[in-house]
């Protein structure tokens, strides 16, 4: 049986027993006046009426309220209509500005146990995760993949995956498009038939609009994982009367009442701002609220010289996380085969403070060279300074595995052994990310 005053997620409710309906007070706004769209549903829960309401305002006095209370008297008579509103009203703006209770810890408690993952690391179980990235670094496709591994239980990435029902809200692509993911990477685990996994269409949807249906359905279908893609579209687009901080408190209110779900937000990166080592980004479009309100951040970067190669690498850095010391970076590469898709992981380039790789740095040089260099040539022109046997080894094995992966050439004349490099297109090295 219903209360009769209730809250449903940023929502309220109010079920009046002396009358067959229940009224909806939808994106109640606290400025001057309290303002609403208030819905009246019949019995049957079919829709009635839908109209503003200024809930401070009399009903008595002309005014949207007296309007509502005639516009229902006549279609449900009841004396009692002026009272009813009335406590719906003061019900709501009570709600509203009562808050939460204050909870007391005091004495022995126990310690409460350490966070929980839902993949390890990647994230965390019941909190908002963020992956960052700019367009096309291949968010959405590791974002449909985890989805395909969650759901049948897989690890992913080579972490401990739990497992369950998966929800993948999308602003971003089709039905289509996930379906196509998810069967190619569950082809390519053995998962077949697919397991569960559920796909909602939210374009033209604001998160706000929806958060009440969510609900229902996190509850109705046993979701463990919501996926959004992307966060920047479900919040809305700024206006001359909102902006992207309002929008972002606006998603951190949704996300605080939706039942107990793990959220993935997809998020795009479009300026140079806000990036460390000069490539990887700590911050996505718009508001820094969204750094601050999420617990787990990783920021995804793209390998453009295996794009280069044909090759869809991408480089894991974890930007922020509440519980754990952050994780050293990590790759993935996704290899897409005729209807599979594998997720890789990968070893990790070492890169310079301008994010070049060891290996594209000793190329570029060499090919400045001409006539090439041998290994001893290469470290003074490079370093400056004789080499010691350390560096003489690292280069000499980065300089066989560029030649093994088609970059260069080795010419060898009696003991010395010389290099060339062999690709150079207009925009700089193809360096290929080693690994394959």
């Amino acid at each position: 049986m219903r209360a009769r005053f209730e809250r449903v997620g940023l929502d309220f409710r109010f079920n009046p027993s002396e009358v067959p309906i229940s009224l909806y007070f939808y994106r109640v706004k606290d400025e001057r006046e309290f303002t609403a769209r208030v819905d009246v549903f019949n019995g049957e829960g079919a829709r009635f009426v839908t109209r503003p309401l200024n809930l401070l305002a009399s009903p008595t006095a002309r005014g949207s309220v007296k309007e509502l209370i005639e516009e229902l008297a006549s279609k449900f008579p009841h004396p009692s209509w002026a009272d009813l509103i009335r406590e719906a009203c003061q019900s709501v703006i009570a709600s509203m500005q009562a808050g939460r209770p204050v909870q007391v810890i005091q004495g022995a408690i126990e310690r409460p146990p350490p966070p929980a993952w839902l993949c390890q690391g990647l994230l965390l179980k019941n909190k908002p995760n963020v992956w960052l990235g700019a367009a096309s670094t291949g968010k959405s496709t590791l974002a449909k993949a985890i989805c395909a591994y969650y759901a049948s239980g897989y690890r992913f990435c080579e972490r401990e995956m739990e497992q369950g029902v998966p929800l993948y809200l999308d602003w971003e692509d089709d039905r289509a498009d996930f379906e196509r993911v998810v069967h190619d990477v569950c082809r390519n685990l053995g998962a077949w038939p697919l397991p569960r996994m559920l796909w909602q269409d939210m374009h033209g949807y604001r998160l706000r609009d929806q958060i009440t249906s969510l609900s229902q359905t996190i509850d109705r279908e046993h979701v463990g994982l919501v996926v959004m893609d992307a966060i920047a579209a479900a919040g809305g687009s700024p206006s001359e009367h909102i902006g992207y901080e309002a929008i972002a408190l606006e998603l951190e209110g949704c996300l605080g009442v939706l039942p107990p779900v793990t959220v993935l937000g997809l998020d795009h990166v479009t300026s140079e701002e806000h990036k460390i080592k000069g490539y990887v980004p700590l911050k996505a479009r718009g508001a820094v609220r969204k750094v601050e309100f999420f617990r787990n951040q990783w920021s995804l970067v793209a390998d453009e010289a295996a794009a280069q190669v044909g090759r869809h690498v991408v480089e894991w850095h974890h930007t922020k996380v509440n519980v754990i010391v952050k994780e050293a970076p990590f790759a993935t590469e996704i290899v897409h085969r005729d209807s599979e898709i594998s997720i890789n992981v990968r070893p990790m380039e070492v890169r310079d403070d301008n994010g070049a790789t060891v290996e594209m740095q000793l190329l570029r040089a060499l090919a400045s060279m001409p006539g090439g260099r041998d290994v001893r040539e290469l470290c003074l022109e490079v370093d400056g300074k004789e080499p010691d046997k350390r560096r003489y080894n690292s280069v000499k094995t980065t300089l066989e595995r560029a030649v093994d992966k088609g970059l260069a050439n080795r010419q060898t004349s009696g003991r010395r052994v010389r290099y060339t490099v062999t690709s150079l297109p207009d925009q700089g090295l193809l360096i290929p990310f080693p690994g394959a």
